[in-house]
């Protein structure tokens, strides 16, 4: 029975959520959370820092796929171009490789592959993500859901083939 991690990285906040059976189709996370990057220090340092609070907030620490978004540039729109400019792009996929490594340390028998976001969710809003979420697992299963864990569940239910 393998687990299914998925994480949205974010450079003020990361959302995660796991699922005990990746097999489970249309289920809620059985856990969830947000790592808050709070530490005081260069952005490296608390790239790294969250890559340890991920491993002490996972409640497995084997056998599971985990599956991280990986940021990429969508050259329209202002966003985009702002992103690149002040190197938030470049950061985020540092942070990315940190999670990698920290799992690939951290846990045995454990999987990680990056989903690009034009893959899981092409360029939909958040609120459209939180909109379809709700409607596919019902509202009573989305409490507590905020900020970033909204797209890490979305991440999650498009590795187990659940379309958003």
């Amino acid at each position: 029975m393998r687990g299914l991690l998925a994480i949205d990285p974010g450079l003020g906040s990361t959302g995660w959520a796991y699922w005990p059976r990746y097999d489970d189709k249309i289920i809620g996370p059985k856990y969830f959370g947000l790592l808050r990057n709070d530490c005081v220090g260069v952005w490296w340092t608390r790239a790294f820092h969250q890559g340890v609070s991920l491993l002490e907030e996972i409640p497995a620490k084997k056998d599971m796929e985990v599956i991280c978004e990986m940021p990429i540039f969508f050259a329209s729109g202002a966003v985009g171009h702002a992103a690149a400019s002040t190197d938030s792009l470049q950061k985020l996929c540092f942070l990315v490789g940190v999670f990698g490594e920290a799992i690939r340390h951290g846990t045995l028998r454990t999987r990680f592959s990056p989903v690009y976001v034009r893959d899981w969710k092409g360029q939909l809003p958040k609120e459209i993500v939180e909109l379809r979420i709700k409607h596919l697992l019902g509202a009573s299963a989305c409490v507590g859901f905020k900020l970033d864990i909204w797209d890490a569940v979305g991440i999650g239910l498009h590795a187990k083939g659940v379309i958003i």
